[in-house]
Formats: C-alpha cells, structure tokens, sequence
C-alpha cells in the first residue's frame, strides 16, 4: 500500500487514485471488515462512475454478506446500468439478485439462480467466481442448507486449487 501510496503521490493521475482506492477496499475485505470495504468500493464507484461501475458488483456482494437486501439491490442496479449484459457481469447480475431474493425470504428463487449460475461459472471457466458464490450462498441461505453444502465442497477444493486464504470473520 505505501508503495501505491508513494506512486499516486508521484503521478496524481485519477486512474491511479482509482487504483489505490480499489485496493484500500480489498484490503478492508480481505481483512474481515466487511462494511469499511462496501463503503470505500461505493465511495469510489460515486466518484468515477465511469471507470468504477464494476466495483459496485463487489459492493453489492458485500451487502448480501452484511444481511443488507436493499444495498444489495440498489449497487446490482448501478453494475447492471454500466456494464455488458453478457459473460460474467450477466452472472454476477443473476446472483446478486438471486440473493436479494433469498435475503427477502424468497429462498427457491436464490436456489434456482445460484444453480443456474454453477453451470455458467463452468462454461466460463470462472472457479473463483463459482467459489465466491458459495460465500454468498452461505450468507443468504445459512450454512445448514443443502443446497451450500453441495456448493461450499465444491468451492474449498477451487480456493484449494487457487492456494487461497481465508478471509476473516466479518468485523
């Protein structure tokens, strides 16, 4: 980070404002604060909307982990307005208002769009995608629910595959 620091000190291009701001927010998520990432990732998304609009996918992921239906909903719909409606942001959509849906006690409505997008994370050749959704599952169905288990096996053997870490309990 001090060396991001120093480089938009040296170059105060917004680009790398922007840059430095995204990895502020996926050093918050990474550890464990949960809500001071949502907030820096929307904070950079109002500032350079045209440049961070796919950041609010991000936020809206971490607004179904916060338990937060209607942030979920409102950043999907800043993601959709400025994103291609096709590839991994259609999925991204799919799941993230799948979701909202399960948050809002609609759970055969998230069930549905969370299978439906195991197979599309596949054809896209996406595991991490399809692992990161296992933690949105588990967020928004709980951890006793069939349809997790099935995809949180799945999801350790991806972020076994992908030598990831855990990220923190929320803070």
């Amino acid at each position: 980070m001090a060396e991001l620091e120093f480089t938009v000190k040296a170059n105060p291009d917004s680009a790398n404002h922007l840059f430095l701001g995204e990895c502020r927010g996926y050093a918050a998520l990474t550890a464990g604060r949960l809500s001071d990432a949502r907030s820096l990732l929307v904070g950079l998304a109002a500032t350079d909307p045209a440049n961070a609009s796919a950041l609010l996918g991000w936020s809206a992921r971490l607004a179904l982990w916060l338990g937060d239906a209607d942030a979920a909903e409102k950043d999907i719909a800043g993601y959709w307005l400025a994103m291609a409606h096709d590839g991994a942001a259609a999925v991204i959509h799919a799941v993230i208002l799948g979701g909202v849906a399960g948050l809002r006690g609609d759970r055969p409505v998230a069930i549905n769009a969370y299978r439906d997008a195991v197979g599309r994370w596949r054809d896209l050749r996406l595991p991490i995608d399809e692992a990161l959704m296992a933690l949105d599952m588990t967020y928004v169905l709980g951890p006793r629910d069939p349809a997790v288990a099935e995809a949180v096996s799945r999801a350790r053997t991806n972020f076994i595959d992908l030598a990831s870490r855990p990220i923190p309990r929320a803070a």
